[in-house]
């Protein structure tokens, strides 16, 4: 991986990995500024290119303890209704923190595209 960017208090670093030599680059995206300029750097680098392929890659947080377990009932029924309820909640949660990424996303895809990169070549994933 390469170093991309660095804030001045160290707290953020950006990378660049380039995933094999069959042009395609994976990005790691997030809602800092330092996210936007590595996504700048690489659209001013790239740009124009019809065969480069990027993906766009968002880790979302980990989940929090109050989604992640229940304190159980020795009852069959209320076992799968808590858990029923639990998984929901987990999914919403899910839904809730890609909505809160997708500015930045959308960004980073729009800076690409406006630096030549087509649109059908440029992916988004979220880590599971």
């Amino acid at each position: 991986m390469t170093l991309l960017f660095q804030s001045r208090d160290f707290r953020y670093k950006v990378y660049l990995h380039i995933v094999d030599r069959n042009d395609k680059i994976l990005i790691a995206v997030d809602e800092t500024e330092a996210s936007l300029k590595a996504v700048g750097y690489v659209a001013r680098l790239m740009g124009g290119r019809k065969d480069l392929h990027v993906r766009l890659f968002h880790v979302l947080p980990p989940i929090p303890p109050k989604f992640l377990e229940y304190g159980g009932t020795e009852d069959p029924r209320k076992e799968r209704e808590l858990s029923a309820e639990l998984h929901d909640a987990q999914a919403g949660w899910i839904d809730q923190a890609k909505g809160s990424a997708k500015a930045s996303l959308e960004s980073a895809l729009r800076l690409l595209i406006d630096h030549g990169l087509l649109a059908e070549n440029i992916s988004t994933e979220f880590s599971s």
